[in-house]
């Protein structure tokens, strides 16, 4: 048994398969046609091994081919060594399937890890997005509170002071109508006043005016009564009879 490498996948064919060819007559074997290159860069450093391991089983399994071929044994029992070595290929092919499993079972739970560790990562910037838009709905809560706080301390103060000037206002109000009203106190006792003495004046005037009807009834009571004559009558003043300076010199 031995190996071909197809591409980055190992598959187990058959020595005639490679190219191992027995002859009955002689009991050689052809060399095997495998081509012999050496690994590609960039494989993992599993497979790289791998790779290399074949590659040296490949030359010396060729060089031994090639022994063989020379010596030409007579019998089948030359070709023990052949067999053993196949079986340390099977056993160093078992180690490499091994190998893989074990570093395809290491891919595995790597990549289980880098999927565990970018769910934690997108949990944690989940999180942390959550936590920055709380701080930051709590920062704008803070500002909106603060905002609030002066735009009604400003409101509160103009508030006052609209309080304060109405109040200023009704004090001025109060002391206009307090004064209005003592100025109509004022005027209505200054016309009681005048009318009081109004009406003294023609109490007066009416006294003195019955008090001179009187006098001119009496005058003309004693002008009769003495034989006064019309004449005498007419050159008498009332005015002067009464108290009061004549005409002329009024």
């Amino acid at each position: 048994m031995a190996l071909r490498v197809l591409g980055r996948k190992l598959m187990i064919v058959k020595p005639q398969e490679l190219g191992f060819c027995f002859n009955n007559s002689y009991r050689t074997a052809a060399p095997a046609k495998l081509p012999l290159k050496k690994p590609a860069r960039g494989l993992r450093d599993s497979r790289i091994r791998t790779w290399n391991l074949l590659w040296r089983e490949n030359r010396r399994l060729e060089g031994e081919n090639c022994r063989l071929k020379e010596e030409r044994h007579p019998d089948i029992e030359g070709f023990k060594p052949m067999k053993e070595e196949l079986k340390d290929v099977q056993r160093d092919i078992q180690e490499c399937k091994d190998a893989l499993q074990k570093d395809e079972e290491t891919n595995k739970n790597r990549e289980n890890a880098i999927e565990d560790f970018l769910g934690r990562m997108q949990e944690n910037m989940r999180t942390k997005l959550k936590d920055d838009a709380s701080d930051t709905i709590n920062d704008l809560l803070e500002w909106v509170r603060r905002l609030e706080q002066k735009i009604l301390g400003d409101l509160q103060h103009d508030i006052q002071n609209e309080r304060d000037r109405c109040k200023s206002l009704e004090i001025k109000l109060e002391d206009a109508l307090q004064k209005i009203e003592e100025m109509k106190k004022e005027q209505h006792n200054s016309r009681f006043i005048e009318e009081e003495n109004l009406m003294t004046q023609l109490k007066d005037a009416s006294n003195n005016m019955n008090e001179l009807i009187e006098n001119v009834k009496w005058l003309l009571t004693a002008a009769s009564k003495f034989g006064f004559g019309s004449d005498t009558l007419k050159n008498f003043d009332i005015r002067t009879a009464s108290g009061f300076p004549p005409r002329d010199a009024a």
